[in-house]
């Protein structure tokens, strides 16, 4: 299982967030779905009056937020990295990271598949584009679709190392949409990680 984060930027003040304004935060689609709403509505029923603006578009984007300081809590399904903490410390940022939650990452196939299993290393040679056909790992044949998540995705920097040895993801991958879980193709395999199962 991966960790997920919320980077939380250490001094509120900085960004002047007072009674009445808008908490902003930035960052995770993993986080920024369900969850941060959830929690936001629970913090608004003990505190009336406050309200949030959350974007979630990606880790990286929680990041720069934080940077930039237009966002006071950054999402983040991945730890921060090297370069942005430093870009966080020449703008006078210091980046704090807390854990909220865990999250697992999937790789799907279709139910009409004949493939029950995949190994690891077959992921990873379907990611990376080395295998593109389901007759090499044992089904029944037919061009296999690699989805991923956007590159901003937190998810999709962690599954690119967990899986694929870092490895670029194949040339002719394609960026999916919730829908591709319920409706894709048997010959779809796009990866997941909740809220999107």
């Amino acid at each position: 299982m991966k960790k997920l984060f919320v980077t939380v930027l250490v001094g509120l003040s900085a960004l002047t967030v007072a009674r009445g304004d808008a908490i902003v935060i930035k960052g995770s689609d993993t986080l920024g779905a369900k969850l941060v709403p959830q929690l936001a509505e629970q913090f608004k029923a003990q505190y009336p009056g406050t309200t949030f603006d959350i974007a979630a578009e990606g880790s990286a984007t929680g990041f720069a937020a934080l940077i930039d300081k237009t966002a006071a809590i950054g999402m983040a399904s991945r730890p921060a990295k090297p370069e942005e903490i430093a870009n966080g410390k020449a703008k006078g940022v210091d980046l704090k990271e807390t854990i909220v939650a865990y999250d697992g990452i999937a790789v799907i196939v279709n139910t009409a598949s004949s493939i029950k299993g995949l190994t690891k290393k077959q992921v990873e040679q379907i990611f990376t584009g080395e295998i593109t056909d389901w007759s090499a790992v044992g089904g029944s044949g037919g061009k296999i679709s690699v989805y991923t998540r956007n590159t901003s995705s937190g998810t999709y920097a962690e599954f690119k190392e967990l899986a694929m040895k870092k490895r670029d993801y194949a040339p002719d991958s394609q960026f999916w949409q919730k829908v591709i879980l319920t409706l894709g193709p048997p010959s779809s395999i796009p990866m997941a990680s909740p809220p999107e199962w």
